[in-house]
Parts: structure tokens; sequence; C-alpha cells
């Protein structure tokens, strides 16, 4: 296995610039997801780190040699695509066999190699079939069992999961992240999917237009998001935008309309620093709105409507200075009807101080 790092790499096409400066770093045995919108540079990464592309400046280094200008086939590195990319006229085995035989290792080796390798997929039975005769997830495992098969020191996944289906998605979820547990290698997944990212990582990287933005555990990603833009595209939020009226923490902020209308937040682990007086915003998840007020942190609101979505209900209310809050209710509890005036609440621990820096908060 061996470590994965892009130094300062950037890359352009014509006048528009796909990855700008960045550097990253995925360690030896680490499953690393870049979580980006269409365009974000996210799968220009992942070809560079493939030998596909060759960036105009910065290094890839692999194994902690410079591997920037190293041609792809002189990379040890699997990769599955999304389209699945198998021959339609070999089997299932001949395909899994492809790589091994390209690299002319001997046939006995071959053989044992496949048979290990479909057993990891859990396809046996399968390896006569060809490709028309599988199902999507059945032809995504074996594309995988063909980059694992010979024995890459890095996984490269561009997108492999967005043709399946929402049940499929979550099952290949889990069989990739079993086997790249199993085999313990350096695993670099491309996804626009934020729960995809945040189910099957050891870390995520959220990139935007080029660049990443955070790179953290996904629990700190959702809990702890550095900016806007982060806790808007991994999950649901909602913002209130403030004014900071002191600087001891857990932070006070005054309602932006309202200052009278005060609340207590925090800031992350390795948060910005804010001024007094400075205009901020605050982010609360769904999850962590209260209905009543059982919380410090207080605000009133018009329920507009309210879904159903199988574990919880869904409760989408009317704040008086023009903002929408959004609460998850648990299936069983009392749900509150449209035009209800209801009190929401919120624990000073469930909300985090962000910079203004994207006022459309978008993806």
């Amino acid at each position: 296995m061996a470590e994965v790092e892009l130094r300062r790499v950037s890359k352009a096409y014509g006048a528009t610039e796909v990855v700008r400066d960045l550097s990253l770093e995925i360690k030896d045995g680490e499953f690393l997801t870049l979580l980006g919108a269409s365009g974000s540079g996210k799968t220009t990464c992942l070809r560079m780190v493939a030998g596909f592309v060759i960036p105009d400046s910065g290094q890839v280094m692999l194994g902690g040699r410079d591997a920037t200008r190293l041609p792809a086939w002189r990379r040890n590195t699997g990769m599955v695509f999304q389209s699945y990319a198998l021959f339609p006229h070999l089997s299932v085995a001949e395909n899994v066999a492809y790589g091994l035989t390209v690299r002319r290792t001997p046939k006995p080796e071959i053989a044992a190699r496949v048979a290990e390798v479909l057993r990891l997929v859990r396809l046996e039975e399968f390896k006569d079939r060809k490709p028309a005769q599988l199902s999507g997830g059945q032809k995504q495992r074996v594309a995988l069992a063909r980059a694992v098969a010979i024995r890459p020191e890095v996984l490269l996944l561009d997108e492999p999961l967005s043709a399946l289906d929402l049940k499929l998605r979550g099952e290949l979820q889990a069989e990739i992240r079993r086997i790249q547990q199993t085999l313990g290698i350096t695993t670099l997944f491309v996804t626009h999917d934020q729960g995809e990212a945040l189910g099957i990582s050891d870390r995520v990287a959220v990139m935007r237009e080029g660049k990443i933005l955070q790179v953290d555990t996904p629990v700190a990603l959702y809990q702890r998001p550095a900016s806007s833009y982060v806790a808007n595209f991994v999950g649901t939020t909602n913002f209130i935008d403030g004014i900071v009226l002191d600087q001891n923490g857990p932070f006070r902020i005054g309602h932006a309309r309202d200052q009278t209308q005060v609340f207590t937040a925090i800031a992350g682990e390795n948060g910005p620093s804010f001024a007094k007086g400075e205009p901020c915003l605050l982010c609360i998840r769904p999850e962590n709105v209260r209905l009543g007020a059982m919380h410090p942190n207080r605000i009133e609101a018009k329920v507009i409507h309210v879904t159903y979505g199988g574990q919880h209900w869904v409760a989408d209310c009317d704040r008086a200075d023009g903002g929408i809050m959004t609460l998850n209710l648990p299936a069983q509890s009392g749900i509150p009807k449209p035009g209800e005036v209801v009190t929401l609440s919120w624990a000073a621990e469930h909300g985090v101080l962000l910079k203004i820096e994207d006022r459309s908060h978008g993806a």
C-alpha cells in the first residue's frame, strides 16, 4: 500500500482552471472521498493520481515517489469507472484476469488470483458468464474485482455507484468498504452524493471550483462545517443571520434584524475567530431543532407544511425574518398543523457559528 499526496497541483483546459493550487494527503490504508458538485475538479484530481491527466504545475506523489510525469501504465493503481468498462466478449473471469494477463503474470498465479478476488466480491458462481448476463451491481463488483486483482498500491473509484438505484447503491457502498478494509488498500473515491461520502469514508474532502474547502472525518464535517457552503452542501441546514455580541465562548449572537433576540453558539474546534459586532451566520441542523421551549435558544415560526419521511416527519416553518426553519420530528411525536405558530429551540452546542462568505449558501 502507499500514501498519496498532491502538492500544489493546478490544471487548466484553455482559459478554464479546473484545479487551483490544490494540496491533499491520503494516508496509507485510508479511504478518502472527494466530494463536490459537477465541475468542482474532483475527477480531474483522481485522474491526476491515475496518470490520465498531467498537472500544469505541482507534484503527484505515490508512496513517497514523484509520479507526476510517470505514465499511467507504470503506476500501480487500480481504477473502477462509473461505466464499468468491462469487455463484453470476455467472461467474468477473463475480465478480472485482464490486468494480470497484460502484465504477463504466470497462468497458475492468474487462476489463483482470479479465484481469490471472485470469492472476495462473492461472484465465484458467475465466473463463466458474460457481462450482458449480469445485473448492474454484479457488473460493478466485477469491475472492482478486476481493479484489485493486480494488487494495486492505490484503488481509484470514479463515481462507481451513480448508475445504480438507491437500494443497490447502499448495498454496494457496504461491499466496497468491506473489500477496502479487508485488503487495507489506500483508496480515493469520487462522488457528488453527500450521503455516500459520509457513509463510506474515513475522511471527506469537500471541493468547490478547483479548491478543497474542508477535509475532515464525516462526523466532524457534518457537525462542525467550516463554511456556509460546506454546511449546506453536506446535508440540510438552517441559517440565521446574526451579529456577534461578545467573544466569550460560547458566543452570544444578536439576531441581525432584532438584536434584542439573543442566541448562544459555538465555533468549530478549529473554527474562525470573530470580532465583536461582526456579522455572522448561525447554522443549526434540522435534527437538533426541538418543538417547544426546552432550550435557551428560541425562535417563533409559523408551520408551512409537514411531510412524512418514514422514520421522521419534516416540518418547514416560516420565521418572522423571512427565513425558513426546518426541523425533523420523530414519527411517533405530536405533529403541528400548517398555519400553527410554534416555538422552536436548540441547545447552544448545536448552533455553529460561521463567517459570512457566500450569501447564497448554495451548492
